[in-house]
């Protein structure tokens, strides 16, 4: 697997889906909870929706990085969460932007940082 949606947004999935095979990308969708498990070596990316049920994001962000050291973390989330999407940038993770922004850019995204070329990290 080389990418993670991490949602429970059953809306957002047929889109995200669509946009990794454009991109060439394996995607597994998992709740914030089954994350951490999900997560390994191979995984190049994480894409958080901050709609979802994270009580502490430096933590969660931690965990993932242990899990899989080679992804990029992407937080995102409605433009009006500003101190959502704050509280993710400083949680550490590599990318937070606005959920249109997502998904207007998810195949980009997708092709930039899990396929098997792209960066090992954004940092």
């Amino acid at each position: 697997m080389t990418a993670l949606l991490v949602t429970t947004d059953l809306m957002a999935t047929s889109t995200a889906h669509g946009a990794a095979s454009q991109a060439g990308v394996e995607l597994k969708t998992v709740s914030p909870n089954a994350a951490l498990e999900a997560a390994g070596e191979a995984t190049r990316f994480v894409a958080l929706d901050l709609t979802a049920k994270v009580a502490d994001l430096a933590a969660w962000a931690a965990s993932i990085r242990t899990a899989a050291p080679n992804a990029t973390l992407l937080a995102y989330g409605p433009h009006v969460h500003e101190a959502r999407l704050e509280a993710a940038r400083e949680s550490g993770f590599d990318l937070v932007v606005s959920r249109g922004q997502f998904h207007q850019k998810m195949a980009d995204l997708l092709r930039t940082y899990a396929a098997p070329s792209g960066p090992s990290s954004a940092n």
